[in-house]
């Protein structure tokens, strides 16, 4: 959201979730703090889909978007360079064309269903239910996730205001959902009780996703695509990640770039989505256990896990949703690096200074609707060939269609005036000793590095976004 301008809104209106803290049969497993995640935000942050939905849409509006309200897909209908859309609107029916759809319809998506495609999985055998509360007598922190692996299975996840929403397993299909989670919080916190109670409701779940993204023209992304257990609180997020991948890619095939890249959506998306959907199942495993053997073993390898660091750190990472790459995807490339390499997220904690003199966050510099270039150089560094790349690149720039800056940034003093530096720690943690390229997409992930041949390997991934791999493959054979 920082990429929007939009961070700082979201952080007014959430509510930071520093920790995780899981217990089971009256005693607490482990703890781990998010701060060790390796983003500048080391927490997630409590904000209902609500509040989310409002800033979204009122950046939209901002931007002369709109959100046409009380409309209802009925029909898809297929078209060679088109799709026709009809649409039911207060009582009326109309048909409108348009050049891509992209069904975010849901679980139950008319999307979905008028492509034909089908959702692979299961539902979840035993029901969920939900509700908002406050806490009376709490005398716990307000700013930590806390999983109850009991029975009945409870999980309080805080919200502003001192607010909780409590996820539970009923222990029937009409129990007293307050009741049967008083009973596992009462062993935790036993002065404590329930007040202000609003919207107790019960859900079925499922972990599906779909047989594919695309189809033709039409896309899907979110719970059209890919449903989990809410155990995690990974679908929103997701869904969320689908839109940023999917965004930047749909706008430069509006604008004249070659379809084909929009198969590269499914191929990064999917596995994110089935890597979600595996680890939501063993949660589940995990919360529904009765037998007190297979609960106490349970118990055991959690402690061990959390007790393990590469494991912790693994944990935390995907809890934090920062464990998902695109290394495999047929779009990025590069030199192969330990510390960061193509289809890694840009990290938001190397700090820079502009030729301006203005210290910033290396990320900062990527955060536009286009792609960037960041050229670095490290303390081996040749200072002429530098200068003549960082020439090369501006003049590339002004003639590109896919890249909207480039950065030169240097460990070297001494050099002209716009040039930017960059600390010998901070090349050391991106593994620069002379000079790298990196290209950062819209959506923050490296498309390439390149730590020679640098031009060639610029054009390279400037012709296989915009013409296609086809079009690579014609220029491979005629080399």
């Amino acid at each position: 959201m920082s990429r929007w301008g939009l961070a700082g809104k979201f952080l007014d209106a959430g509510c930071r979730q520093r920790a995780i803290k899981i217990h089971a049969d009256g005693n607490p497993l482990v703890t781990f703090d998010l701060a060790t995640c390796g983003s500048i935000y080391g927490f997630n942050l409590g904000i209902s889909e609500e509040v989310t939905e409002s800033i979204l849409t009122g950046y939209l509006h901002q931007h002369g978007g709109q959100v046409n309200r009380s409309s209802r897909l009925v029909r898809l209908i297929p078209q060679t360079e088109a799709v026709l859309a009809e649409i039911e609107c207060n009582g009326s029916r109309y048909t409108m064309e348009f050049q891509w759809v992209v069904g975010c319809d849901g679980v139950h998506s008319t999307t979905r269903e008028q492509c034909g495609i089908r959702m692979e999985g299961h539902d979840i055998a035993t029901s969920w239910a939900v509700f908002g509360v406050t806490l009376k007598g709490w005398l716990e922190t307000y700013e930590a996730i806390l999983s109850y692996l009991d029975t009945p299975a409870v999980i309080l996840t805080p919200l502003p205001k001192q607010r909780w929403r409590v996820y539970l397993r009923p222990t029937s299909q009409d129990s007293d959902l307050l009741a049967d989670a008083a009973e596992t919080l009462r062993v935790y916190a036993p002065a404590t009780s329930f007040v202000d109670v609003e919207n107790p409701t019960r859900f079925r779940c499922h972990t599906k996703v779909a047989a594919a993204f695309r189809a033709g023209r039409v896309l899907l992304a979110g719970d059209a695509a890919h449903i989990c257990t809410p155990a995690e609180g990974h679908g929103m997020n997701c869904g969320l990640h689908d839109a940023f991948n999917l965004g930047w890619k749909l706008a430069l095939v509006c604008q004249g770039a070659d379809p084909a890249l929009l198969d590269s959506y499914e191929i990064e998306r999917r596995p994110a989505a089935d890597l979600v959907a595996q680890s939501g199942d063993n949660a589940e495993r995990n919360l529904t256990m009765i037998d007190p053997v297979q609960r106490a073993g349970r118990n055991q390898s959690i402690r061990d896990m959390f007790a393990e660091e590469e494991a912790r750190h693994h944990e935390i990472l995907a809890e934090t949703e920062l464990n998902v790459d695109y290394a495999g995807s047929p779009i990025v490339f590069g030199d192969r690096n330990d510390a960061i390499a193509a289809g890694d997220q840009l990290p938001d904690t190397i700090l820079v200074q502009t030729s301006g003199k203005r210290s910033c966050r290396l990320v900062e510099l990527t955060q536009r609707p286009g792609h960037t270039l960041l050229l670095l150089a490290g303390p081996a560094a040749n200072a002429p060939e530098l200068l003549e790349l960082d020439v090369a690149l501006q003049q590339f720039i002004a003639a590109s269609r896919l890249f909207e800056a480039a950065f030169t940034l240097a460990t070297h003093s001494g050099l002209p005036a716009p040039i930017g530096q960059i600390g010998h720690i901070e090349a050391a943690l991106l593994d620069v000793p002379a000079i790298t390229l990196l290209a950062v997409r819209p959506d923050g992930y490296i498309a390439f590095r390149s730590d020679k041949d640098h031009l060639n390997a610029l054009e390279h991934y400037q012709s296989l976004i915009l013409e296609g791999p086809r079009a690579i493959a014609t220029i491979t054979a005629t080399a």
